[in-house]
């Protein structure tokens, strides 16, 4: 994902800002639990990378590919389905 900011010193300032919640979204979740959906989130967190050129800040993570199925399929919420069966 790329953004383009008005000046290099507000771009500057946003990669600054981003790399500050990216760290606390790491330690936040450093203590979840072991199931597909926190590990998936784990991964990206841990693949995550901010990056400032110019006026643009770049952010990249990779999503493991069987996150992405569950997303997709509509598994991996992590929440009570029962009520969807009732």
């Amino acid at each position: 994902m790329v953004e383009i900011a008005a000046t290099d010193a507000t771009a500057a300032s946003q990669a600054d800002s981003l790399t500050s919640l990216l760290a606390l979204a790491r330690v936040a979740t450093a203590g979840l639990g072991a199931n597909p959906t926190n590990n998936g989130l784990k991964e990206v967190l841990h693949t995550a990378q901010i990056a400032q050129n110019r006026n643009r800040v770049v952010f990249n993570a990779a999503l493991p590919w069987k996150s992405l199925l569950e997303l997709l399929n509509g598994e991996g919420g992590g929440g009570d389905s029962s009520a969807e069966s009732k």
